[in-house]
């Protein structure tokens, strides 16, 4: 304990000092101290140690930069004897100490110490800690804030002793630990949140956007799509600035997922702050100077317009504003997805439905997977030029700009100077896209689309890109009208070619002959004369992009693009594939999930096809890489599923089959090899279910199962009655009314495997005369086979003695076996997983498969010679039908005892 001062205390300012010789503290004795540096050794140094201060946390004079402090005359270099920090790094001090010879003022320290802390809070970044400014000239320690002339703690010498209440308070006060705690809890006050948002979250923060300027503004979906894009514009590129300014002056003492509030300007405490001089800040000053700086680079013709001239952002400030509400604390610049494809997900499928979404929202899975495949060069002796003719919001471009510019940064031979120019030349020379979508404006979406994902949206046009003259129309803006003409004259003029193509074409669009701007259209077109020379009427645009496409590709060039499979698998469109064939080598057919496109509302069968331009007329088609998809990373309602995508491995499979021509396991459905396209093949089908594994491993035991036993296998058509009533579809009553009373009309729900279900209470009947008279070829009697062959196609029920009058839809056929065949055995067969493959084989189409009369008939039926053996097999599986049939009957009447009880 020290003794106490009898003889009086330190002077202040120039009093007379009385040095008693034997006062003792806690870090040395008073009569030790007789110049600053003793001050600073005996005293400051093991008192700041004590207060947690090592040396990772101190800076001394001899680190410490000068300042200019001070005013007028009185201004002077000066720097403090030390900068103390509650944090490593040593980025912000929390004590400024100044050390004083022991005949000097300590309030002279403090003084000093307050000049130094308001010249570098000047360039300090926010949050700014409090600072506390402390003299010492060994009798007396003074502290005060940085900005007060309070005294927060006035110690004397001898009151540097464990448990005297003034250094206690000292101590709780300024420890490092206890102003650590002060400057993060200051940070988080003043900080401002700013999270990252991952994909999945997206649709439903744009779905609240959306029901704000609709509930505010009563706008169209595509109208308040559009000017919401405008916000979204500038949302990412003040999102870009704060990712800059972040990473240029690194913000102390903040946790992750924070910003410093005065970095943010696309804030509403911003908009409160600018309504003082404007009402609508995001758009008069935010948005106006992106247009601004656009515009100057639309002059100078290194970008296309996005905006028309004056244009802002068409929504009230009121609405703006409760946008940016939902917008202000997420990190959207480092999400990397098309977001404006997200967009037109949720603002445009109130207008849009199906196949006329499909075009827009090819799903990123795909997306990614093809730019893959198609393998994209970019170097400084090669740069691949990239088209999509139907671009939408340009979702493939943007992924071919990303890959593109990878294989560039990566690439270790070339200098950053090198790599700079070659991804300027990618992003304004190699990337180009044409859209003719007008409301809203695709191809100026696209345009920002690109911007926002770091430029190249130079070279994206709108125009018909299926119209091979690229006529302009009149009354087109004349900004529009300059577009086409530049177009026409690289396309058309110049004949500019394309190395590759990515593309995902609108299914349902058709151009028909009898609107006369389409026929001008047509007429370009050698798909649109028939095999027997004749001009179709009309035709769909999906197989007009295969022949525009070809005409854009270079010799060698490759194609890759999404194909609903009706082109590839239908009879009628076997003229489109022997174009395909005489014109392409085929590399590879992917087989799409149903649900692919179910985020679009869309329930298309599709493939992605993948072509090369023939460098001759005759150049042989090789052998040809398959697969089936059945997930690409979401479950039939659309929710995301990542884990289950299977295209990175049909994709890994690809590899292995392009660099050797052959693949580890040949029967995986993740991928197999074709090596004649046209063996058994008729109608040229291309689709990779026709060529599927699993049907040539079913046919092989079909074989092997009949010379085991000594059975046989035959064509349904060998099995049928010798009549034309053999196999007959059915039909629905036009404009007929559906009675309670009279024959059953059958529809696919009746069906079920081996057996026809009737619920009088939900199923339709029809009166006598459509039994009898409209409907007599579709009359169903006794020992009849009911096959479904639409909707849930390939079910077959035999109809039963006691069933009565029936009819069936047109969605079934009729079947009637001769004498050598039972009935309920052929409806077992067909029912069985054996039966399966062929019949999933046969069936054609896109939007709804189908089962044609002939493959019906062509389906290859086990049959036991012995129809004893037949009524066995029949009998060992109805017995198990109606114990299955039975225990869910006892399943049902469990769960609604237990329903009763619980209730």
């Amino acid at each position: 304990m020290s003794q106490s001062l009898s003889e009086g205390t330190p002077p202040e300012r120039g009093e007379e000092k009385i040095t008693p010789s034997n006062i003792i503290n806690k870090y040395c004795a008073l009569a030790s101290l007789k110049n600053e540096s003793d001050v600073e050794q005996f005293f400051i140094l093991p008192l700041l140690v004590d207060l947690g201060y090592s040396s990772d946390y101190l800076e001394t004079k001899a680190s410490i930069h000068k300042e200019m402090v001070g005013k007028g005359k009185k201004r002077k270099r000066y720097f403090p004897d030390y900068l103390a920090y509650s944090q490593k790094g040593k980025g912000k001090p929390v004590l400024i100490i100044d050390a004083k010879h022991p005949d000097e003022a300590a309030e002279d320290g403090v003084e000093d110490s307050q000049l130094y802390a308001s010249v570098i809070r000047r360039h300090m970044t926010a949050p700014k800690p409090d600072q506390y400014c402390v003299g010492i000239n060994g009798h007396k320690l003074l502290v005060k804030h940085y900005d007060s002339d309070n005294i927060m703690h006035d110690l004397s010498f001898e009151d540097f002793v464990d448990g005297n209440a003034k250094f206690e308070l000292l101590k709780h006060d300024l420890s490092r630990e206890a102003l650590a705690v002060q400057q993060k809890t200051k940070a988080q006050t003043e900080a401002f949140e700013f999270r990252t948002v991952t994909p999945p979250d997206l649709p439903s923060i744009f779905e609240m956007c959306h029901r704000k300027i609709w509930k505010a503004e009563k706008r169209s979906p595509a109208s308040a799509f559009y000017e919401f894009a405008k916000i979204m514009f500038v949302k990412i590129s003040e999102d870009r600035k704060l990712h800059e300014k972040v990473s240029s002056q690194p913000p102390i003492g903040l946790v992750a997922g924070y910003v410093p509030r005065e970095y943010v300007r696309l804030s509403v405490h911003w908009i409160n702050e600018m309504e003082e001089v404007t009402d609508n800040p995001i758009d008069t000053i935010l948005f106006s100077q992106l247009a601004q700086s656009i515009e100057l680079q639309i002059l100078q013709k290194e970008k296309k317009r996005i905006f028309e001239q004056g244009e802002g952002i068409r929504l009230a400030p009121s609405t703006v504003k409760e946008v940016i509400k939902i917008l202000e604390h997420l990190d959207l610049y480092a999400v990397d997805e098309d977001l404006n494809g997200r967009l037109f997900e949720t603002f445009l499928t109130a207008t849009m439905r199906g196949q006329a979404l499909g075009q827009f929202f090819t799903p990123r899975a795909v997306v990614k997977f093809m730019v893959k495949m198609a393998k994209l060069r970019a170097s400084a002796e090669h740069m691949d030029r990239v088209i999509d003719g139907c671009c939408g919001t340009g979702g493939f471009l943007i992924e071919a700009m990303a890959n593109m510019s990878e294989t560039l940064n990566n690439n270790k031979g070339l200098s950053q100077i090198e790599k700079d120019t070659l991804i300027k030349q990618l992003r304004t020379e190699a990337l180009w896209g044409i859209d003719a979508g007008q409301d809203p404006p695709i191809a100026r979406i696209a345009r920002l689309n690109m911007l926002l994902h770091k430029d190249g949206g130079s070279r994206i046009y709108y125009a018909d890109s299926l119209d091979k003259q690229l006529r302009v129309e009149a009354g087109l803006p004349i900004s529009t009208k300059q577009e086409i003409d530049e177009l026409r004259t690289m396309l058309v003029t110049d004949k500019i070619n394309f190395t590759t193509i990515l593309s995902n074409p609108p299914f349902s669009m058709t151009y028909e002959r009898k609107d006369p701007k389409e026929l001008s259209v047509l007429n370009d077109y050698s798909l649109s004369i028939d095999e027997k020379g004749r001009p179709r009427t009309s035709l769909k645009s999906s197989v007009m992009f295969i022949e525009r496409y070809w005409d854009l590709l270079e010799k060698g060039g490759r194609l890759l693009t999404v194909m609903d499979d009706s082109v590839l698998n239908t009879r009628t469109a076997c003229p489109f594939r022997e174009y395909i064939l005489n014109h392409f080598v085929i590399k590879a057919v992917i087989s799409l999930p149903k649900n692919a496109f179910v985020k679009a509302q869309g329930s298309v069968s599709t493939s992605v096809l993948y072509l090369r331009k023939k460098t001759v007329p005759l150049e042989p088609q090789p052998s040809i890489f398959m697969a089936l998809c059945v997930n690409i990373g979401h479950n039939d309602s659309g929710k995301e599923r990542p884990q289950l995508n299977e295209l990175p491995q049909i994709l890994e499979r690809y590899r292995q089959f392009e660099e050797t021509g052959k693949l580890s396991e040949q029967s995986s459905t993740t991928g197999f090899i074709v090596d004649s396209l046209l063996s058994n093949n008729p109608t040229k089908r291309l689709d990779a279910q026709f060529f599927n594994p699993r049907y040539f491993t079913s046919m092989n035991l079909l074989e092997k199962i009949a010379q085991e036993r000594k059975w046989k296998v035959f064509p349904l058509e060998s099995l049928l009655i010798d009549s034309k009533e053999a196999l007959t579809g059915g039909a629905t009553p036009l404009g007929a009314a559906y009675p309670d009373e009279g024959a059953k009309f059958i529809r696919v729900q009746n069906v079920r495997p081996n057996r026809l279900v009737w619920n009088p209470e939900v199923d339709h009947c029809i009166d006598s005369h459509t039994h009898t008279v409209t409907l007599k070829r579709s009359q169903l009697r006794k020992d009849d086979v009911v096959f479904t062959i639409t909707g849930s196609y390939g079910i077959a029920a035999v109809v039963p003695d006691h069933f009565g009058e029936a009819n069936m839809n047109q969605h079934s056929v009729r079947i009637r076996v001769n004498d050598d065949v039972l009935p309920e055995y052929l409806s077992v067969v067909l029912n069985t997983e054996l039966c399966r493959p062929q019949i999933d084989r046969a069936a054609t189409g896109s939007s709804r498969l189908a089962l044609d009369y002939t493959s019906v008939r062509k389906l290859r039926i086990l049959l036991p010679p012995n129809k004893d053996e037949q009524a066995k097999i029949v009998k060992s599986v109805m017995d198990k039908l109606i114990q299955s049939i039975n225990l869910r009957n006892q399943s049902e009447q469990l769960e609604s005892q237990m329903l009763q009880v619980l209730n």
